[in-house]
């Protein structure tokens, strides 16, 4: 029997096996996909989470895991358009590739002792009386894995959420990203766009090596249908920019958490997405999942086999993480453009006056 079961090879559940390995305590991590799986995401590293990974395993992002161009700076659109918008060159957001960081931090996490057991799938999960016994699917058959700790960080749509809460799948936002052929006019940065019209949360440009990626993100009940939404994001960037959406090579998309908080029961720990622990004015998931992982394993080792159930530890612990999930999505889920403007124009004031740049966006 492990100690660690750890469900997914996302940055939450890498961050979790590396820390819980690194820590002796015996670890696996299963994922129902082969290695390095595809990953859609935006992939981007902001800087605060590039220290975050930094100090937990202790060396910078590989430049394999980058794309082009591997470092971009922050540009913001408010409501009232780019020239009320500013640059911050001071926030720089590393541009990677998801399927290959993942792979990256799980490969560390096995250096530093963990089993990795992929492609296989967790089915289902049967409590015993010191832990869990997890059955995993493969091309080979079923086979059962038991842990006296088990961390589902296996995404929005978590397996080990809905063994834990009855089946029921948390509330999302969903975000859809359309790639273009060529660069256009917006050169090494990120561009973050606010507008109601177009998304209650949050509409984006991302240079992806030779091709350009539209993103925004989209929720039934706070804003237009996404057809609608990304029609009227290319005419603003058209009126904006110049530019010119031609050259559609695929869209995609997936769902992110929205503020629903699950810690976990008993002996059983969610963390990232599937604990729906991702910053909803953003989207910006991995800093948050990385974070939880770390509270998860202080809780476990905090735990040993007292009479408190480690995940009432873990609540304690990722607590503050939860609270700032809970108000942002709030604060997200009653935004107007009046106050989307005041945020932006106090940001720009306060990016000049630390950057000395004066250029908007």
């Amino acid at each position: 029997m492990e100690d660690v079961l750890v469900v997914g090879t996302g940055p939450a559940g890498a961050a979790a096996a590396y820390l819980s390995a690194k820590s002796g305590l015996r670890t696996s991590i299963v994922d129902k996909k082969v290695l390095p799986r595809e990953k859609i995401c935006g992939g981007l590293i902001t800087a605060h989470c590039g220290a975050e990974i930094r100090d937990i395993f202790g060396r910078d992002i590989p430049r394999e895991a980058h794309v082009e161009p591997p470092v971009l700076t922050e540009r913001v659109i408010p409501p009232s358009g780019r020239a009320n918008g500013f640059h911050n060159p001071l926030n720089r957001i590393e541009n990677v590739d998801r399927g290959r960081f993942d792979h990256w931090l799980t490969s560390l996490a096995v250096e530093e002792g963990a089993s990795l057991h992929c492609p296989k799938e967790l089915v289902a999960m049967r409590r015993t009386d010191n832990g869990w016994i997890a059955q995993l699917r493969s091309r080979g058959g079923v086979e059962e894995l038991g842990a006296r700790y088990v961390i589902g960080a296996d995404g929005v749509y978590s397996s080990c959420r809905r063994e834990l809460l009855g089946g029921r799948n948390q509330k999302t936002i969903s975000v859809i990203q359309e790639h273009y052929e060529g660069r256009g006019p917006f050169g090494d940065s990120f561009y973050l766009f606010f507008k109601g019209d177009i998304s209650p949360i949050y509409a984006y440009v991302v240079p992806k090596g030779s091709c350009t990626v539209l993103g925004l993100g989209v929720h039934r009940s706070l804003g237009p249908p996404a057809d609608l939404a990304m029609s009227r994001f290319r005419g603003w960037i058209h009126q904006t920019f110049g530019y010119e959406a031609r050259g559609h090579t695929h869209r995609e998309g997936w769902s992110i958490p929205f503020g629903d908080v699950a810690y976990g029961k008993g002996r059983v720990l969610l963390v990232g997405d599937a604990g729906g622990f991702c910053e909803p004015f953003t989207g910006e998931g991995i800093y948050f999942g990385i974070q939880s992982s770390r509270a998860a394993i202080a809780a476990i080792l905090a735990h040993g086999d007292g009479g408190r159930y480690v995940a009432e530890v873990y609540k304690d612990i990722a607590a503050p993480i939860g609270r700032k999930v809970r108000q942002i999505t709030d604060y997200v889920s009653t935004l107007t453009d009046e106050e989307r403007e005041r945020r932006i124009r106090a940001k720009r004031i306060k990016v000049m006056e630390e950057s000395g740049v004066t250029e908007t966006a």
